[in-house]
């Protein structure tokens, strides 16, 4: 309500809340694969393409399984009529990279349908768990619509907003169909909850998702920016390399749960295995170095020195990728925290046009969270130190490969905006979880017209750790609304 003594709630929900995923193929399957090529890998191929799926070749048509609880929906693929694409969507999932779809691509049409694709198919010694279940159900079949005759410009969500649309629920750890290894090679890809994403039909026939921005109408950097709708899986299984999570996996009968080092053994099948990614988005979700008077540079350490007595980069890299990434420099020895190992990555940025700076941890975590993950610890309030934050540090788990530690792969995102006009706040503080009181407000009256040049977002944009919550400022006092 908008009023004297202007009372606003903030309500954190979580979709299921879960600290377990599963791998999407089981390990002992993966390591028998052909070792990923940077031909095959996420990320740049040149300045103008991005691969958003990560692409694998071999084995004897590995087995496919759930990586979290949800609902599923299958497509066919317009490069192969005999393959599927499935894609899940997700009803639980842990702390992490807020996730709108799991993308299996190129799975085996003939594990789920019929020759003629009318019904499901007969009973077989392969069938995997979302076929048994199908079968036993009543219409099951109607789950398995490939939704043929929709046109490329179709948005994938509204498939869920139709009441006439029928989808099958799986379970984490379920096996959801064998992917085909007889063909061109067969992918997995993560599309995250970002705002204003909404995939295609198009989308979705893809049998390997490459954004190419060459021939595109609109700003080539508009464009590019499309890629920060996807997540590198190494780097998404890599967030779970936390001592407060586990993975399963299907080696034995049933889902069982591995060892970090077992994680990292999938995880080096990738070949971004030890890669570390650092998104860093500005107050209203862009590349921190999208506006020309926005930052252009970042001061970056991994070697357990200062950031903030380094000498700054830039933020981009070659290919123009809208991310920082990290693949080498980790020479400071690796620490340890109640069994878990890792490095120390040490950030400073330009406070040029903010002299109230605040940091947002969406994805990832602070050093102090290595030993004790705090999901709710996101804010971190900066500190101005001629021209330059002073440094904020996180943590990068590292694995025994060979007797030397190295990086296992990290998502690290960011948002650098400001605070104004509330009391100061501790350093990385607890997000309150009932309700906020601000009574500075009593200029305020229920009919008071508002004109929109009153509102400008603040640092929170977006989901924070699947927790709906929106920011904006009312006459430079934030308010948070929990309905967007």
């Amino acid at each position: 309500m908008l009023g004297n003594g202007l009372k606003l709630s903030i309500t954190f929900y979580s979709n299921n809340y879960m600290d377990t995923i599963n791998l999407f193929i089981k390990e002992t399957d993966l390591t028998s694969l052909n070792a990923q090529t940077s031909n095959q890998a996420y990320g740049a191929i040149s300045d103008t393409e991005y691969r958003v799926t990560s692409l694998f070749k071999g084995g004897s048509n590995p087995m496919a399984y759930a990586v979290t609880d949800g609902h599923i929906f299958i497509v066919p693929q317009a490069a192969n009529t005999s393959r599927v694409n499935l894609f899940l969507q997700p009803t639980g999932l842990p702390h992490g990279a807020p996730v709108k779809y799991f993308v299996y691509r190129g799975l085996l049409k003939s594990d789920f349908l019929s020759s003629d694709g009318t019904a499901i198919r007969d009973s077989d010694s392969d069938d995997s768990d979302l076929v048994k279940n199908l079968r036993n159900a009543k219409n099951g079949a109607v789950a398995l619509n490939l939704y043929s005759g929709l046109t490329d410009d179709y948005f994938i969500d509204n498939l869920f907003y139709n009441d006439d649309n029928q989808f099958a629920a799986v379970k984490q750890g379920d096996s959801i169909g064998r992917f085909d290894s007889t063909a061109t090679a067969y992918g997995f890809e993560i599309m995250l909850d970002e705002y204003f994403f909404s995939p295609t039909m198009e989308t979705a026939h893809l049998d390997v998702n490459v954004i190419d921005i060459s021939s595109g109408d609109d700003d080539e950097d508009v464009l590019r920016c499309e890629t920060l709708n996807y997540i590198d899986p190494a780097a998404y299984y890599g967030l779970f390399a936390h001592n407060a999570y586990s993975v399963g996996t299907n080696n034995d009968s049933s889902p069982t749960s591995v060892s970090k080092s077992d994680i990292y053994d999938f995880i080096q099948r990738f070949y971004t295995k030890n890669k570390v990614y650092v998104d860093i988005r500005d107050e209203y979700g862009h590349p921190l170095d999208w506006f020309a008077d926005s930052p252009q540079t970042i001061k970056l350490t991994t070697d357990g020195t200062s950031a903030l007595a380094s000498t700054a980069v830039t933020y981009r890299d070659t290919n123009q990728f809208p991310i920082k990434t990290i693949t080498s420099g980790f020479s400071n020895s690796a620490k340890s925290d109640n069994s878990q190992n890792y490095f120390t990555l040490e950030l400073s940025l330009s406070t040029t046009n903010n002299t109230t700076p605040l940091l947002t941890l969406h994805t990832g975590y602070w050093l102090n969270s290595a030993s004790c993950i705090q999901e709710d610890l996101s804010f971190s309030v900066c500190t101005n130190n001629s021209g330059w934050t002073d440094d904020k540090k996180f943590t990068i788990f590292t694995v025994d490969d060979s007797g030397t530690e190295i990086p296992i792969t990290t998502y690290l995102r960011l948002q650098y905006g400001e605070y104004t006009d509330y009391d100061a706040i501790t350093d990385q503080v607890t997000m309150v979880d009932d309700s906020i009181i601000l009574n500075d407000i009593d200029d305020i009256d229920d009919d008071s017209s508002i004109d929109s040049t009153d509102f400008t977002t603040t640092a929170i944009t977006e989901t924070i750790n699947n927790k709906g919550i929106f920011a904006f400022h009312v006459n430079g006092l934030s308010e948070y609304d929990e309905s967007n």
